[in-house]
């Protein structure tokens, strides 16, 4: 099959655009994460996706996890930012490129996983939040396949048929599943914090009728909601069930701003097992 690459569209912005550069900030917040090793398979990962300089340090708690772990397949599970028509996207693409080389994506599962649901195959796309999460990927895994999926849905009571879907792809069972997701977006540092907290507690419990009613809030701004919905109710059904909250942050905290009406972005990493 003939390469389609899919350049990044944020190098040098979102994360610094030279692998050496790329390389040196991965391991410094690696280094920084000090996290007890989890001695299971992770299966699930809750992640943000803001620039490095402000989420890299909570993204790395999750990622230090993968270190030694034998995963060669797995899915990310994004939003979409951009408007679309449709619920499902994927790039028209065999590979994604980084400053630190192609990572392969899955066309193979993609192709099954369309003839469960309507997928939409994407020429270009300026979606982050997906990529974003590949450098740490490529730093702390050896060969693995990427299964990308961006999705326009906004409601988190309508993944019946994206989880039925997924669970056909048997090989996944012992991959990776990625949730991509900033928290709380607000114009008060202080409502963050306690917006964000209301969040993590729920996500702590593994309840997911309490998580998914808590993600309904008319106003909840956390972008990755239908992933986090997505991605533990499939971790439930392939009897993955302990949810570990492994940091959290805002913007707030990483820039010292945080005076009333202040924009504020919170962040969580997040694993199950």
């Amino acid at each position: 099959m003939r390469e389609i690459i899919r350049q990044s569209i944020i190098a040098g912005s979102w994360y610094p655009g030279d692998k050496d550069s790329l390389t040196e900030i991965i391991e410094k917040y690696l280094m920084a994460a000090q996290i007890d090793r989890i001695d299971q398979p992770i299966f699930g990962l809750i992640v943000p996706h803001a620039g490095y300089v402000y989420s890299g340090q909570t993204a790395a708690y999750a990622y230090k996890l993968l270190a030694g772990q034998d995963i060669s397949r797995v899915i990310i599970l994004s939003p979409m930012h951009h408007f679309a028509a449709g619920n499902f996207f994927t790039p028209r693409a065999t590979h994604f490129e980084t400053p630190l080389g192609k990572v392969e994506i899955d066309t193979e599962a993609l192709e099954l996983l369309s003839s469960h649901i309507p997928l939409n195959y994407l020429d270009k796309d300026s979606e982050h939040s997906l990529e974003i999460q590949l450098p740490f990927l490529q730093h702390v895994l050896k060969d693995f396949k990427v299964l990308p999926l961006m999705l326009g849905l906004g409601n988190v009571n309508g993944v019946d048929s994206l989880v039925s879907a997924l669970s056909v792809l048997d090989k996944y069972r012992q991959g990776l599943c990625i949730a991509s997701s900033d928290l709380h977006h607000k114009s008060d540092y202080y409502d963050v914090v306690k917006q964000d907290n209301e969040v993590i507690e729920l996500i702590k419990t593994g309840s997911i009728n309490s998580i998914r009613d808590r993600l309904s809030y008319v106003d909840c701004t956390v972008c990755g909601r239908v992933p986090i919905v997505t991605m533990m109710r499939l971790a439930q059904l392939w009897e993955h069930y302990t949810v570990e909250v492994l940091h959290n942050e805002n913007s707030g905290d990483i820039t010292g701003e945080k005076m009333p009406g202040q924009y504020t972005v919170g962040y969580m990493s997040a694993a199950i097992y």
